[in-house]
């Protein structure tokens, strides 16, 4: 499978569902991700470079790991809301190496001004997730370009 780096760290297949890489490619993919919604992309790298030397996996299924649906998912899945963000474009689930999804949302909480492109956070208590790793955590982060007067919104769904 190709592997094409849709930023410094990030592939483009960590990025979207399978089924986007297969049906358009992944340059395709990256070109749509770019322009359709570039904070994502912006504020990955951002959340990776304040995490200084912490792991991000979104989707793994480029490395036979079992995340498909953690980025860019298809309208068809049942994995979500009907109406997800994750069918927009808009948000990731992230999992981390080390660090706690609390930790990582707390930092952030307490960091807003250096993260513009976060707009919204699932409060970390409503993320476990049933595949992978037995109880392993996610973090959900909304992406988009939040005004400097606007909080990050914690929500529960």
């Amino acid at each position: 499978m190709t592997k094409l780096y849709a930023s410094s760290n990030f592939h483009i297949e960590e990025l979207v569902s399978p089924y986007y890489i297969e049906t358009f490619g992944p340059e395709k993919m990256k070109r749509i991700l770019a322009r359709y919604n570039p904070f994502m992309v912006k504020g990955l790298e951002t959340l990776r470079a304040f995490l200084s030397d912490e792991s991000i996996t979104i989707n793994d299924y480029l490395w036979n790991g079992v995340y498909t649906n953690s980025g860019l998912r298809h309208p068809s899945t049942s994995v979500g809301a009907e109406l997800s963000g994750h069918k927009f474009m808009l948000c990731t689930d992230n999992k981390y190496k080390t660090s706690d999804p609390k930790d990582v949302q707390e930092a952030i909480m307490d960091n807003q001004h250096i993260h513009p492109f976060i707009r919204s956070m699932e409060d970390y208590r409503d993320t476990r997730s049933s595949m992978g790793q037995l109880g392993r955590h996610w973090h959900h982060i909304q992406w988009g370009y939040r005004l400097p007067d606007e909080d990050i919104d914690i929500f529960r769904p």
